[in-house]
């Protein structure tokens, strides 16, 4: 292990996520589409709510309403793919981040086995978003049966959005994706992080036997120059995350929030739509299980990144501190301070992405179902 130099990150090993959560919404045919999605989508969205209001039917929007959540929320998803879509590089490109190899062997072959789970959940995924689209397109439902002749406008304006169906979903999952792509990027760094610090006391101890190692001038240069590099790197790590936590923050509490809300009503609209038409029932629930889908992918990206910043401060507890000088005693006391705060995403003191936020909105959920 070089603690001299290390080699950057060459082949992404999530690539696929980053793919399709991100740079296909560069694509310059793609961009039009969704800037027509972007005009429509608002469009339905008021003409059926003018439709429902003018003569509401519980049944109608018992049947229809997951749509109108759909709607909703992949107009937002949209807006952001549009005009802050950049994100991902602006806070990847800033942190650097190592090869996978730089740790050897053992940490690397763990990097590929977690990014392989997530390739194949990725494609999974996706292929099921596809498929929803595919069943959206060929289906002939409306949402709310139009009740005035000027209004049939919906109907053509639904049918566009079900010919970009597949387009949209993509949209909407791109940015679980997303959250997906930089927690486990960060927490493969982390891995390699952690592996470093294990090693920072291995400097040729065997040859040193009967000797003090505090007095060890050749010895204690050495350490120092290697907990200087964890200091560097661990502010490397805290740098990453306010950037990030500056960036995302306007978009963390309205993702989340809508969420929670496409997770409620999907689970509802499943249960009270047992007497309506078979596609229905197939689109919510395909839909509602692509949501939980995505709920749990952050979930679990949030909490494997904040556990395995956790068991830094763990880690550095178990190297041989007492063998360092003063000085080197300052430096290893600094990052261990350092590493008493997680790095994680949080909404705010007390909120974070993690399996507690997870169970919170699974109870409040739960609840109101």
């Amino acid at each position: 292990m070089n603690f001299h130099h290390q080699n950057e990150m060459k082949n992404d090993p999530l690539k696929p996520a980053y793919v399709v959560g991100f740079k296909i919404f560069q694509n310059k045919f793609l961009k039009p589409i969704l800037k027509l999605l972007f005009f429509i989508l608002p469009l339905i969205l008021v003409i059926e709510i003018c439709i429902f209001a003018s003569s509401p039917m519980v049944f109608d929007l018992a049947k229809n309403g997951l749509i109108l959540m759909q709607i909703s929320h992949t107009t937002f998803t949209i807006f952001v793919h549009l005009y802050r879509n950049d994100w991902i590089d602006e806070t990847m490109g800033s942190f650097p981040r190592w090869d996978i190899d730089t740790a050897g062997a053992e940490i690397k072959k763990k990097i590929e086995k977690e990014a392989k789970l997530i390739k194949t959940y990725v494609i999974w995924n996706s292929s099921a978003g596809l498929l929803w689209g595919s069943v959206a397109v060929y289906s002939s439902f409306v949402i709310f049966p139009p009740r005035n002749f000027v209004l049939y406008a919906s109907d053509y304006l639904f049918s566009i959005f079900k010919l970009t169906a597949h387009i949209a979903i993509l949209a909407m999952m791109g940015h679980p994706f997303q959250i997906l792509y930089i927690t486990q990027q960060v927490k493969f760094q982390m891995y390699l992080f952690n592996k470093y610090i294990e090693e920072v006391c291995s400097v040729d101890e065997g040859e040193k036997k009967g000797k003090s190692l505090v007095d060890d001038e050749k010895y204690q240069e050495e350490i120092k120059l290697r907990l200087k590099l964890l200091v560097r790197r661990h502010c490397e790590f805290k740098r990453w995350r306010t950037h990030t936590l500056r960036i995302i923050y306007n978009f963390i509490v309205p993702f989340s929030v809508g969420s929670g809300v496409l997770l409620f009503m999907g689970i509802y609209f499943l249960l009270a739509t047992e007497q309506a038409p078979t596609i229905i029932i197939c689109c919510n629930g395909l839909f509602t299980m692509l949501v939980i889908s995505a709920f749990i992918s952050v979930i679990i990206g949030g909490e494997t990144l904040q556990d395995e910043s956790d068991s830094t401060f763990t880690t550095l507890m178990s190297i041989k501190w007492y063998n360092f000088n003063c000085e080197n005693r300052k430096l290893f006391l600094l990052i261990l301070c350092n590493s008493l705060k997680p790095i994680n995403l949080n909404l705010s003191t007390e909120i974070a992405i993690n399996y507690r936020l997870g169970v919170a909105i699974c109870k409040v959920v739960y609840s109101v179902v």
